[in-house]
């Protein structure tokens, strides 16, 4: 059997973080997506096998970045078989407090990005019957 391969945004730190290590204690090659990528270098670094993860910055809401980030995984790693869309904020305000702009910013990268990574992860992992873990 082939070492499967995950693809975690938000991997730099928290819930991303933990899911990194993990999936990669369980044998996977992992690629960390992170805004932060000073944040996911360091992640990657404490993992026990250097060769089996790459780090690719990159802000989740945009286009050519998430394009990128699943081209680079495939490259990089040999395959793409999990898709981890963990990345998102919270800005915290009333509607009336909240500029239109952090609202913007909190529906592209909670939404957005999901759409994002999906529509170019998909056709990747089809090939190989990968899967989008469902939040529980």
């Amino acid at each position: 059997m082939s070492c499967k391969t995950a693809l975690i945004t938000g991997a730099g730190s928290g819930i991303g973080e933990a899911m990194t290590k993990r999936f990669q204690q369980s044998g996977y090659r992992v690629a960390l997506f992170d805004i932060n990528g000073p944040a996911a270098k360091l992640v990657a670094s404490q993992m026990s096998d250097g060769k089996s993860t790459c780090v690719i910055e990159g802000d989740v809401a945009e286009d050519s970045h998430v394009r990128t980030a699943v081209e680079q995984t495939v490259v990089e790693l040999g395959s793409l078989d999990v898709l981890i869309n963990n990345a998102g904020i919270e800005i915290n305000g009333t509607v009336v407090e909240q500029p239109s702009e952090d609202w913007g910013r909190q529906i592209a990268v909670n939404l957005r990005s999901v759409f994002l990574f999906s529509k170019y992860a998909i056709p990747e992992m089809k090939q190989r019957g990968g899967s989008i873990p469902a939040r529980s």
